[in-house]
């Protein structure tokens, strides 16, 4: 078997940003609906600069794994903190069929995931997008979802300015503004994305402004905090996976644990919302968060996209990796 070989360049000339968001759709729906088996994120600490996280999933005859460096130090040499691959196999003789570069598709399907969940839950006169963070999620997020509300400002925040402004001078056709603080920027937005690496409470659910919607990304991983959610009238909160964010995401579980969080607020997985199981936003003044840690499914599902796009616009390399008996 030809095993293909994307590149981050191809991934980028290949993804519609459209198709992908309804893969991503497609992806959580089915987990939800219990159509997929995503496995536990894997992470093994090798030092105190880097950590190896494994992620495999499977779809039927679509069987895959996302192998990954998290290398927080990058930020201060301008990489990308995730370096990494994701692998499809084939699901009967366990071949390698593609591996492509890991950090650029997570990049796009999370963005994309945040968009679907953005189409399902944000009001629909949302127009003021807020973000906190500037870096690559920051800026696939600002091109996802100002494809799906008539977005007609941007507030943005960034720990250190520089970045901020970077991200400002390349994204220069869209209404940028930076902003000195978390809270203004939540106090302004009727979308708001938390896309850092923070390990401290930036703000609470009192914070956001009513009838926002939030996509909680940045805090994927247990001891990383972004938003303090806690009890507030006409808050509704929606997962990727309950089981994941039961095992990662600090934000949830520790309100829960100290009674700060009622239980009854966390309302579905957002794939139940996508298969019109379980309702979505119920006002236009309450509050909806999405929170997500990321899952093997989407990224499973993602590749094997890409897998089909690169095939009919002939990007990408292949070779033969086995050497048979």
């Amino acid at each position: 078997m030809k095993t293909l070989v994307l590149s981050a360049n191809d991934l980028k000339a290949c993804v519609d940003p459209d198709d992908l968001r309804a893969r991503m759709r497609m992806a959580l729906t089915d987990f939800a609906m219990n159509k997929t088996q995503n496995f536990p994120r894997q992470v093994v600490e090798t030092g105190p600069s880097i950590a190896l996280g494994f992620m495999p999933a499977r779809s039927g005859s679509l069987v895959g794994y996302k192998a990954v460096a998290l290398a927080p130090r990058n930020r201060k040499r301008g990489l990308n903190p995730h370096q990494g691959a994701v692998t499809l196999l084939d699901g009967e003789t366990g071949e390698i069929r593609a591996i492509m570069d890991g950090s650029t598709l997570t990049a796009l399907r999370t963005a994309a995931v945040s968009a679907a969940a953005t189409e399902a839950l944000a009001r629909t006169d949302a127009k003021v997008l807020g973000i906190l963070g500037a870096g690559r999620q920051a800026r696939e997020h600002i091109l996802a979802l100002t494809r799906t509300r008539p977005i007609r400002k941007i507030v943005l925040w960034a720990r250190d300015e520089g970045p901020g402004r970077r991200l400002i001078e390349e994204l220069s056709d869209f209404p940028i503004e930076l902003r000195p603080s978390p809270l203004e920027v939540a106090r302004l937005a009727d979308i708001l994305v938390t896309c850092t690496a923070s390990t401290e409470y930036l703000l609470t659910s009192d914070h956001l402004r009513p009838g926002s919607h939030v996509n909680a990304i940045g805090a994927c991983r247990p001891g990383m905090r972004e938003i303090q959610l806690m009890d507030r009238p006409g808050l509704g909160i929606y997962l990727d996976s309950s089981s994941a964010c039961e095992l990662e995401a600090s934000e949830v579980k520790e309100p829960l644990n100290h009674g700060k969080l009622s239980r009854s607020l966390i309302r579905a997985e957002i794939g139940q919302v996508f298969a019109s199981n379980e309702p979505g936003r119920r006002t236009n003044a309450e509050v909806t968060v999405f929170k997500s840690v990321g899952l093997g499914v989407e990224d499973l599902y993602a590749a094997a996209y890409a897998v089909e796009r690169a095939a009919t616009m002939r990007l990408g390399r292949t070779f033969s990796l086995s050497g048979g008996v």
